[in-house]
């Protein structure tokens, strides 16, 4: 074992016994991987302290639900948006996009990262017709 990996492990291991209950339940049965587990947690976990139940639920069924799909690495990124999402709006950070726009953006840059993965006459840019860039 890594040093630091038993207290993430156990880290995780209290997340997924009193938050995140889908979470859990995919990892037991076989669904995701402990390091999908781990990357939903730790999207959940950096979710700031007031965000409602409601929301930290919905994030979570969304990431366990890209997780059967994306690799761990990719649901991180999925759950920074996720993040992104409800972030703290006195920031100074503005982006119009809608829940959805933004979830479509992260799918669009993994799918970017993939086709970069693969055969060099598979490379393509894609374009965010609804992404506002500030000015």
């Amino acid at each position: 074992m890594q040093p630091g990996e038993a207290g993430r492990l156990l880290r995780l291991a209290r997340d997924l016994d009193r938050e995140l209950t889908e979470t859990a339940a995919a990892l037991s049965d076989g669904t995701i991987s402990v390091e999908h587990a781990q990357a939903i947690a730790d999207a959940i976990r950096t979710l700031p302290a007031e965000t409602p139940t409601e929301t930290r639920i919905a994030a979570e069924r969304e990431l366990v639900r890209h997780s059967c799909t994306f690799t761990p690495d990719e649901v991180a990124l999925l759950g920074r948006r996720v993040l992104d999402d409800v972030a703290d709006p006195d920031s100074g950070v503005r982006d119009d996009r809608t829940h959805g726009q933004r979830m479509a953006d992260a799918l669009v840059e993994l799918g970017e990262r993939a086709a970069r993965r693969g055969p060099a006459g598979q490379r393509r840019r894609t374009t965010h017709p609804h992404r506002h860039h500030a000015v």
